[in-house]
């Protein structure tokens, strides 16, 4: 999931943000033990291709989505909509 967290930043969404807002938002550098527990307590969505993880999302019980990523090398392709497709369904 980091890795994808990272690639979705720093690949996709530098046409938006300077890359020092980049480097805030994902730094090269983290917390390896708070990110894990992060991932866990969101309990994402896993979007796969070929049993390979190339995006992810959450949906919280109040209806927020803390998280939703697609990997740099996917974007564009429909993963971000079929995550979303997937949440829409779970929440009704």
């Amino acid at each position: 999931m980091r890795a994808i967290f990272f690639s979705a930043i720093h690949e996709l969404a530098c046409r938006d943000y300077s890359i020092e807002q980049l480097d805030a938002w994902a730094p090269v550098a983290y917390d390896m033990a708070a990110w894990q527990e992060r991932i866990r307590a969101i309990q994402p969505f896993v979007a796969e291709i070929d049993g390979f993880p190339v995006g992810y999302a959450d949906l919280q019980t109040s209806g927020y989505i803390d998280h939703f990523f697609v990997a740099g090398a996917h974007g564009g392709r429909g993963v971000g909509r079929t995550l979303m497709a997937h949440i829409f369904q779970v929440a009704r």
